[in-house]
């Protein structure tokens, strides 16, 4: 087994359902099964603990926040007319025929592409440098990207496609053979930028931030709903951990 494989393979584990999952089957397996009662309690409830305190807004924005907000969303200034390069960096998707190609992406690669199409036209020498490839489906990423793209009004002429990487750090490494040190604006979901700024300038590469898909938003009305613990904010920081 190779350290791509390994490392998918072992770091799902580290993500908050399977570590409360884990928890719980530790403590009902102690409190049923072995006299280690004191263990099982203890494992229950870390686990019901870690259910609420990870699914609860106030937490999971605390953990997500500083992820967001540490790069700037994309200003257009004259300073940036000369960048000829829009990087978009895929997300996932299943390519099932039955569908529209919108409808196969996940809603952050979406939110990726339709940033990259908005900067694109506002840097009018730019070309758009979609990447993505084959991960659990046939299809690579970079092309059902390419197909949206193209039918929202993008030239084909203005469309580059990476589709060998599986993961953030091999799209570093292709993307760096194919523009070196020439600048671009890279674009890829607010709470994944960090990672990716610094995998692509620790291969001494020129990327400018472009974060999108941001999770943490700040509400204009104060009267909001009660803040329930919810699948949806369990979501959140599951994206913040991976």
């Amino acid at each position: 087994m190779d350290w791509f494989a390994m490392k998918k393979l072992v770091s799902p584990l580290l993500y908050p359902v399977p570590l409360i999952l884990l928890a719980l089957g530790l403590g009902v397996l102690c409190l049923w099964v072995t006299p280690w009662k004191r263990a099982g309690r203890f494992f229950v409830t870390l686990g019901a603990l870690l259910l609420i305190a990870l699914s609860w807004g106030p937490i999971a924005d605390r953990i997500v926040r500083p992820l967001e907000e540490r790069h700037r969303p994309f200003v257009f200034h004259q300073g940036l007319t000369e960048v000829r390069w829009v990087v978009v960096l895929g997300g996932g998707h299943v390519s099932d025929p039955r569908l529209p190609p919108t409808g196969q992406m996940d809603d952050a690669c979406l939110a990726r592409l339709a940033e990259g199409i908005r900067i694109h036209r506002l840097l009018p020498r730019s070309r758009l440098l979609l990447s993505g490839g084959k991960l659990h489906d046939p299809v690579p990423n970079a092309r059902l990207m390419a197909e949206v793209a193209a039918s929202l009004g993008v030239e084909s002429k203005n469309l580059v496609l990476e589709t060998a990487s599986r993961d953030t750090e091999e799209q570093a490494h292709q993307i760096q053979g194919m523009l070196g040190d020439e600048p671009f604006v890279l674009v890829t979901s607010a709470v994944h930028m960090t990672r990716a700024m610094e995998l692509f300038q620790s291969l001494g590469m020129r990327p400018i931030a472009a974060p999108t898909g941001h999770m943490v938003r700040h509400h204009q009305e104060k009267d909001l709903p009660p803040n329930y613990p919810s699948a949806h904010v369990l979501l959140k920081t599951h994206r913040a951990i991976h």
